[in-house]
């Protein structure tokens, strides 16, 4: 499931780094666009699935294999069509070419215990102003617009950026507070974070590596802590647009998990690669240090009860995996002893794409729209929960970034203040420069991206500190002299020049 090296590197990188991470032989296509469907001649005869949880899903079936069934699902009382993936051992039983004439007398069912019955047919357009009104907001989303609460209650969470700073337990503290105050039926985290592997830095020269997720188990396992333990009595759902890197550590500790159709789950190779642990020349180091690291990674996966095999593979290019199933479990191996081989190349460590996450049970599904979500969580009729939660974050990633920027600035200003502080100006700029530091001392006691952003660039908060307090000191020691200049001052921070240097010539 995997392609080799590739030898040739003069074509778009990017195209040729997601080849190399996530093969083309594992993308999965795309849904048929709703003019398409429109433009397809009327059926008349109609497939009816019945699935062993109780639905029935009339519809066509567009395509079948052993595993799996691909149907346009219709609700004719919603006026919707759906583009759903049905796993072959959920379903009871199928009548195939039914004719639609029988379609029309056909019970609405119950997919949801408590939910109410949709209201009679809805024009296909927008409805308002009616609790039982069904309002199509683009041909992508719809929901109920009501306060009915027999009506099942989604609350949509975006979880996307850099882990660590973008993603991290500070942003979503006041998030997961409003949560527990709305009281959703279920919780649907929506994971964007791309960060990027060896093989993608390399290719693409990644001018600022400060944007990948960083390696911070420690505040990763704050943030998963904060969902699985301070909200174990909502339910939750992960639904993976794209998770490459750090994050699919946490992605694994949901229970819960489907993904997008071209959505991609892996590069947690990053975990041996940015802790270094197989840059140890000595044999027994650099195994006492991957087992080390290796076993931190995997903890993740017990809040799921996902296997650990699964996680080696997928960290260790040197595992094989194939898998078996004991019933609906599916039990992992590292080597090919399963019935079916998942991955056979020794040189990579093991992706998903999402079509092949849903084959071998990795993710619960695959569902492109929020509708389709809702669907395949058995949910006919939902609403979105009015929360904060996504204004929220926001507004912290904007704040945070916007302080980082102040802080760039500040630096460059205490750089220029420090090499103007000479002579009789020695007082004035070297008091400029502390105030410069003082305010980026601020904004890392404000914003923990900060801090972790800024200590990646070289410039760490114990840095700030002992250099506030040199300055402070000079400042002291000069108003004992009576204010006598000296030269300049302050000192340097111990990455990248970042708070030393400063060739700027003094003003006047």
């Amino acid at each position: 499931m995997k392609t080799t090296t590739l030898a040739v590197l003069n074509a778009s990188l990017l195209v040729v780094a997601s080849a190399l991470l996530f093969p083309a032989s594992m993308t999965s296509a795309r849904q048929t666009s709703p003019a398409a469907q429109d433009a397809k001649p009327a059926p008349k005869t109609e497939d009816v699935i019945y699935m062993s949880d109780g639905r029935e899903l009339h519809g066509q079936i567009i395509s079948e294999t052993r595993d799996q069934i691909v149907f346009e699902y219709h609700d004719t009382k919603l006026k919707m069509t759906t583009k759903l993936t049905l796993k072959t051992d959920a379903i009871a039983k199928i009548d195939r070419d039914v004719p639609l004439e029988g379609a029309a007398e056909e019970k609405p069912v119950e997919l949801a215990p408590g939910a109410d019955k949709p209201a009679a047919e809805e024009s296909s357009s927008t409805t308002t102003g009616s609790s039982k009104g069904f309002a199509a907001t683009n041909a992508k989303t719809s929901r109920m617009q009501t306060d009915d609460p027999s009506v099942k209650s989604i609350y949509y969470l975006p979880m996307n950026g850099q882990m660590s700073t973008d993603v991290n337990s500070e942003a979503y503290i006041n998030v997961v507070k409003d949560i527990k105050e709305k009281k959703p039926d279920v919780l649907v985290i929506s994971m964007n974070c791309e960060d990027m592997d060896d093989t993608l830095f390399a290719l693409l020269n990644q001018p600022k590596p400060e944007e990948f997720g960083m390696l911070d188990f420690d505040e990763m396992r704050k943030l998963v802590t904060l969902f699985q333990k301070d909200l174990r009595d909502v339910r939750q759902v992960l639904w993976i647009q794209n998770s490459v890197g750090i994050s699919t550590n946490a992605a694994l500790s949901w229970k819960e998990l489907y993904m997008t159709p071209s959505a991609r789950l892996g590069g947690m190779n990053m975990v041996l690669l940015q802790s270094g642990a197989k840059g140890w020349q000595d044999k027994d180091v650099r195994a006492k240090m991957m087992a080390a690291w290796t076993g931190i990674s995997k903890s993740f996966l017990e809040f799921s009860g996902r296997s650990h095999a699964l996680a080696d593979a997928m960290i260790d290019p040197e595992y094989s995996l194939s898998v078996s199933w004991k019933g609906r479990t599916a039990q992992w191996f590292l080597d090919d002893s399963g019935e079916y081989i998942v991955d056979a190349d020794d040189k990579r460590p093991t992706n998903f794409y999402a079509k092949h996450a849903e084959d071998f049970g990795v993710s619960n599904g695959t569902a492109e729209t929020l509708d389709d979500l809702a669907m395949l969580l058995g949910y006919r009729e939902y609403r979105i929960v009015d929360g904060a939660g996504e204004k929220m974050i926001e507004d912290y990633i904007k704040n945070w970034r916007r302080a980082l920027a102040d802080c760039e600035k500040n630096f460059q200003e205490y750089e220029k203040f420090r090499s103007w502080a000479s002579g009789e100006d020695t007082l004035k700029y070297l008091g400029r420069a502390k105030s410069c530091l003082e305010s980026i001392l601020s904004a890392i006691e404000r914003y923990k991206a900060v801090e972790v952003r800024l200590a990646q660039m070289g410039a760490s908060k114990t840095d700030i500190k002992i250099l506030i307090e040199q300055l402070q000191e000079q400042i002291r020691a000069l108003k004992d002299r009576g204010g006598a200049g000296g030269g300049g001052g302050g000192g340097r921070t111990g990455g990248r020049g970042r708070a030393g240097g400063g060739g700027s010539e003094t003003p006047g």
